[in-house]
């Protein structure tokens, strides 16, 4: 591990983000409150190794990120800062014995430096997520009330706690994008105005004439608090209409009072309505009488000692039921105020910038939230996430987790989307529901756009859609293209994923190369951080084809090389050599280039991008011998023919429960076979029966001569009469197991039910075809996959997650618009992104290059099941 500087510095950071390291570091934090100089001694050694090694990460992170410094590495020079003020202050005791301490000034200046040792506990504090909540109000409320009498080392406490938090919040202001200049002005006032009272603490003030009055500007630290909940708890009384219930309670308490306290002064005008003891003039007035019944009303217990006559104990017993009631009105009325301010709290505007927004949630959201927090662990970013769901309830698959953050509110709402502070934001995920029809998927995802681009003009989208992202008029370059926008306005980056799309083309390269989904995800987001993946690079350099063979040289020309040596070159050294793109974003593969361009982007397999920048520079550099050459029989580059999994022209699919996008499938494998024979059994009705068929023939029917290809038949299959599965799998190359259609409980179990006994049959059949199982986690695959790893069984068995694989894609294309500081940085992930698209595309752009990868990988794969330590130069196996 320490010989590899990314592992070492990957598993650094999760040791020092880990919440119980935290832990360790507060009790040695308050152990450094000590007067033993040994301890400081040793402390002063054990933290000075801590920061060593933060700046190192630092330096390291830098490397990987060059451009401008985002808000987190300018909080993390800050408190890098205040650390070393910190532990430098442990000198003050390890030399205590050598200082002279009687002077007073020396004196306040040790305590000074004692309380500063306290400063490293703001770095586990995330105060860009605290800053400006309520709870953290009424913090701040608390320490600023407990400031007026606070003397000494306290009040000195006190004042250093308000200076870290009034220059993280600078930090933050300061990178802040305002989508308003009053915005912007409001939010420096209330920074100026915290700044003034919190230099208005210092000591040297007290004994100034208008000391008094600038200690009073303390309070103003209480302004923004209490107005964000006095506004929340109005718009709670106006919206839950209480005002009147409210102003009907009071109106019947003033009648029942009055009319009591009339009636008391007419019939018992000498008693005593006071309760002091003794009839007075007061009791004669009416006021005394009036006070007397609304005291009984209002009270649930009875407030007589003991009745004077009958009359008086009939009122007691029926004021004692009158305020039984209105205690508990108020009671009800306070609960539900109480109950409407927390769920305003709860769902109180955020301000926080630089962060990504999720508008919306579908069954693919939890695997983008998995795979973009891998994202964020691996290269060190810390990613805000806020989600924005259409119900107050958290949905399915949303863990607690401390980088997300949940509010709710309607995504087309102005004042939803303000909540999450979509004007700041940098990138949005919009989730289109499940369950919808075509239509509506496309309303959905059309005036959401424009509602997001109202508050954003600029912000990056990503559209996660189940249907088809293709445009609906000829004329439109893209499906969310607004047809009264002459200005082009909403030519801003807007991608839209489609998740039939890269379904079809999953299975559809899955059913030719079996583990296809493992190694093009592990691609995009890999699992260990040692992993090489996609990397995509700017270069400037041409490919020139001379005498039929592509020569590639750098800028200056000054070194040039055939492209095939600087492949197997690349290779040999643990680089594989993917795409080029040119200006104009188009991509060609590496090992088919055929035509003259000008390099402006190159998209390789390795550790990091320095890698991939590395390696080619070596290998154009590097005098070429044929020494230089990998010398083996199967290694990627020496492949001189792409063959796929089953060289057959035929194929002959059995699919077993509902495959969704199947007519695209259908379609897909027809780029790969000369015919397809595909039979499907599902629990169907007869109508769903008679409708699905049409339907899939309808299809067919719209495909380019794909009614003399294609012979489809639909069976009914009730999944429990496990011997009518016998002749239909006979003579099968490709089964697929999925969930029945009406079945949506523990449907992984339907599928390994039926598995298991297909496996049966497929014995006594003596029949050994690929078998993909359908679920729908990675925890389901995982515990399919042991089972099967446990008996070593002689079939060939795939799990595919297709949820996972289609979320890992959208996490990936959105952490790298996320990531993009300028457009020459997105424009490159757009490059990468095209090349994915190849990768899984229905046209055999790149499919020689995943011939070989696939062929690979799979050695790689047999090599690691022969030798734990075995290693390859493409991990993703």
């Amino acid at each position: 591990m320490f010989a590899n500087k990314a592992m070492y510095f990957h598993y650094t950071e999760w040791v020092m983000n880990h919440p119980r390291f935290v832990i360790v570091m507060a009790v040695l934090i308050l152990l450094s409150i000590t007067s033993e100089p040994w301890l400081a001694a040793v402390l002063f050694i054990l933290f000075s190794i801590e920061i060593g090694h933060r700046i190192a990460l630092m330096r390291y992170r830098s490397n990987l990120n060059p451009y401008k410094m985002d808000p987190r590495r300018k909080s993390e020079l800050f408190f890098l800062a205040l650390d070393m003020v910190a532990v430098a202050s442990l000198l003050l005791t390890v030399f205590e014995s050598t200082l002279p301490m009687e002077a007073g000034v020396l004196a306040r200046f040790a305590r000074i430096m004692y309380l500063l040792r306290a400063i490293r506990l703001f770095r586990y504090i995330d105060l860009q997520s605290i800053l400006y909540s309520p709870t953290y109000g009424m913090l701040v409320s608390l320490i600023v009330i407990m400031s007026f009498f606070a003397e000494g080392m306290y009040l000195m406490a006190i004042l250093i706690f308000f200076s870290v938090e009034i220059a993280v919040r600078f930090i933050i202001t300061s990178n802040m994008h305002f989508v308003s200049r009053k915005q912007k002005t409001i939010e420096w006032f209330f920074w100026w105005v915290d700044l003034a009272a919190t230099v208005a603490m210092l000591p040297m003030f007290a004994v100034l004439n208008a000391g008094a009055a600038l200690r009073v500007l303390r309070l103003a630290r209480l302004l923004r608090p209490w107005l964000v909940i006095g506004k929340n708890l109005v718009a709670v009384v106006r919206e839950g209409q209480f005002m009147q219930e409210i102003n009907l309670i009071i109106l019947i308490l003033a009648v029942l009072s009055l009319g009591g306290g009339f009636i008391g002064n007419l019939t018992h005008a000498d008693y005593d309505f006071s309760r002091d003891g003794q009839i007075t003039e007061v009791d004669h007035e009416m006021l005394a009488p009036i006070w007397f019944a609304f005291r009984a009303f209002t009270d649930p217990g009875n407030s007589v000692p003991f009745p004077e006559s009958n009359s008086i104990a009939v009122f007691s017993v029926v004021a004692v039921l009158g305020g039984v009631f209105m205690f508990a009105f108020f009671i009800g009325i306070g609960a539900s105020i109480v109950s409407g301010l927390m769920g305003k709290l709860r769902n109180n505007d955020l301000n926080i910038a630089n962060h990504i927004v999720m508008l919306g949630w579908n069954d693919v959201s939890p695997f983008v939230l998995q795979q973009l927090n891998i994202l964020s662990q691996r290269t060190f970013s810390r990613v805000k996430l806020v989600l924005l769901h259409d119900e107050e309830k958290q949905p399915e698959g949303l863990t607690q987790e401390s980088w997300v953050t949940f509010r709710w509110g309607d995504m087309e709402n102005s004042a939803s989307l303000k909540r999450i502070n979509l004007a700041m934001a940098k990138q949005a995920i919009v989730n289109v529901p499940d369950q919808q029809s075509a239509s509506e998927n496309l309303a959905h995802s059309f005036f959401s756009l424009l509602a997001i681009r109202a508050e954003n003009p600029d912000i990056f989208i990503n559209y996660a859609t189940p249907g088809l992202s293709t445009p609906h008029l000829k004329s439109y370059h893209h499906q969310l293209q607004v047809g009264w926008d002459k200005k082009n306005f909403y030519n801003k980056p807007t991608v839209i994923l489609s998740q039939a799309d890269v379904r079809a083309n999953l299975l559809r390269q899955v059913l030719s190369y079996p583990d296809f989904d493992q190694i093009i995800s592990r691609l995009m987001i890999p699992v260990r951080h040692d992993e090489s993946t996609l990397q995509v690079i700017e270069w400037s350099g041409s490919i020139t084809v001379i005498d039929e063979e592509a020569w590639m040289a750098s800028a200056c020309v000054q070194y040039q090389k055939p492209l095939k040596h600087i492949i197997q070159s690349m290779f040999s050294r643990g680089v594989i050599l993917v795409a080029i793109a040119d200006t104009q974003l188009c991509t060609y593969p590496a090992l088919s280039m055929n035509d003259d361009i000008q390099i402006a982007y190159i998209v390789g397999i390795a550790l990091d991008a320095n890698s991939l920048m590395g390696e080619i520079d070596f290998a154009l550099r590097q005098e070429w011998t044929p020494q230089n050459a990998l010398v083996m029989d199967n290694s990627y580059p020496l492949i001189t023919k792409a063959t796929r999994l089953d060289s057959t022209e035929k194929i002959r699919v059995v699919i077993i429960g509902r495959v969704e996008a199947l007519p695209l499938m259908l379609k897909r494998l027809l780029n790969s076979f000369s015919s397809v024979d595909v039979v499907i059994l599902d629990d169907l009705s007869p109508d769903e029966h008679a409708d699905q068929q049409a339907y899939i023939r309808r299809r067919i029917g719209e495909m380019e001569g794909a009614d003399a290809r294609i012979s489809t038949t639909l069976v009914r299959w009730d999944f429990s009469n496990m011997d009518f599965l016998r002749e239909h799998v006979h003579g099968a190359d490709r089964i697929i197991i999925s969930k029945p259609a009406h079945i949506s409980k523990r449907p992984h179990a339907i599928v390994a039910n039926v598995l298991s006994h297909l496996m049966t049959i497929l014995d006594e059949l003596h029949e050994k075809p690929f078998i993909f199982p359908l679920v729908d986690s990675r925890e389901q695959a995982e515990m399919l996959q042991k089972e099967l790893y446990r008996f070593d069984v002689e079939h060939e068995v795939h799990v595919v997650v297709p949820h996972e694989f289609y979320g890992t894609y959208v996490a990936h294309t959105s952490f790298g618009m996320f990531s993009a500081p300028n457009a020459e940085v997105y424009n490159s992930q757009r490059v990468l992104r095209y090349v994915i698209d190849d990768l899984m595309a229905d046209c055999d752009k790149l499919d020689a290059f995943i011939s070989r990868l696939w062929k690979w990988a799979r050695y790689c794969l047999k090599a690691y099941n022969r030798s734990s330590t075995a290693s390859c130069s493409i991990t993703a196996c």
